[in-house]
């Protein structure tokens, strides 16, 4: 699969986490997205448009990405889902076990979070070579 079709999968992946649930990446009718540039990586900000290059280190990503670790962490996945190293990150989206946030790890509900899994199973689909 050529990297921009993986670019356009990893954005589905980041639309169906903003269209349920808490609405993380969505901010006043923006969502956030990924897009290549140069040949890196780059995270575009819902909230201010700025670019944050995921090809740095971490400590760099995290200084200038506007949400938290969880999120910072599987952008980190997509990324290098893009890039043709790992399969698209399923693991950052559950389910977790009770003992860690009482099974809701990123609040968006039971519920919520079962209709990202289940839109996420489908995009897998189209992500299969």
């Amino acid at each position: 699969m050529k990297k921009i079709d993986r670019l356009k999968i990893a954005n589905d992946f980041i639309k169906i986490i903003s269209d349920h649930g808490r609405r993380f990446f969505y901010w006043k009718g923006k969502v956030g997205y990924l897009k290549i540039k140069n040949n890196r990586v780059y995270y575009v900000s819902e909230s201010s448009d700025k670019e944050v290059c995921f090809s740095q280190s971490i400590h760099r990503i995290a200084r200038k990405f506007s949400h938290g670790g969880t999120l910072m962490s599987l952008v980190v996945a997509l990324r290098d889902y893009i890039n043709g190293k790992d399969q698209l990150p399923l693991n950052h989206i559950g389910p977790w076990p009770k003992y860690l946030c009482n099974g809701d790890l990123w609040g968006y509900g039971k519920y919520e979070m079962q209709k990202v899994r289940d839109e996420i199973t489908e995009l897998t689909k189209q992500a299969q070579p």
